[in-house]
């Protein structure tokens, strides 16, 4: 059941601001979303029809959309930013 992953630019230019060790933390685990989208610890965003993953002190927030098959990043932030303006 694979999934195609697309990520945003806001999430892009935010990644790569990342230190390193977590930078790949979060590209890894962006990578898995594509071989499950709803892995064990997943929730949903409150208000919005978002899901949200941990990541260390950082949280992946993206969309899936099950008729396409995609998953949609479009925040991948550190925990005390990440929900402000969804």
């Amino acid at each position: 059941m694979l999934y195609t992953v697309r990520i945003r630019r806001r999430p892009r230019r935010t990644m790569v601001q990342l230190p390193p060790d977590d930078y790949r933390r979060v590209r890894s685990a962006i990578k898995e979303l594509g071989e499950q989208p709803r892995p064990v610890g997943v929730a949903k965003v409150r208000g919005h029809e978002f899901w949200r993953i941990r990541v260390g002190d950082y949280r992946v927030v993206y969309y899936i959309n099950d008729e396409l098959r995609e998953v949609i990043v479009v925040r991948a932030e550190h925990r005390s930013v990440v929900y402000r303006g969804l």
